[in-house]
C-alpha cells in the first residue's frame, strides 16, 4: 500500500504540477493519512511525523521545504470534510 501511495503521488505531480490547494490529490491523501494515523498515536503532531516519515515527504516539498504545519493543515481540512459528511 505504501509503495502504491508513493507512485500515486509521483503520478499526480507529473500530471498536476505543484501542490496548490486542497482540490488536488496530494493534500487530500496526505490529510486522510494523517487523520487515519491519529487513531494510533496520542497527538496530531505524532501522526504528522509518522506520515511524513512513511511517504518520503520531500516529494511533496515546495522549494525543498515541507512543513509540519502544512501537513497539519491538510489533516485539519480533511477532518472538517469528514465531520461534515462531505468525504
Amino acid at each position: 500500500m505504501l509503495e502504491w501511495l508513493k507512485n500515486l503521488f509521483a503520478l499526480s505531480k507529473s500530471i498536476a504540477g505543484e501542490v496548490i490547494g486542497l482540490e488536488q490529490i496530494e493534500p487530500a491523501l496526505v490529510g486522510l493519512m494523517c487523520w487515519d494515523a491519529r487513531k494510533g498515536v496520542r497527538t496530531i503532531d505524532q501522526a504528522v511525523e509518522k506520515v511524513m516519515a512513511e511517504i518520503s515527504a520531500e516529494s511533496l516539498s515546495e522549494n525543498g521545504v515541507v512543513t509540519h504545519d502544512k501537513f497539519k493543515g491538510w489533516q485539519g481540512e480533511m477532518n472538517k470534510k469528514i465531520n461534515a459528511g462531505k468525504f
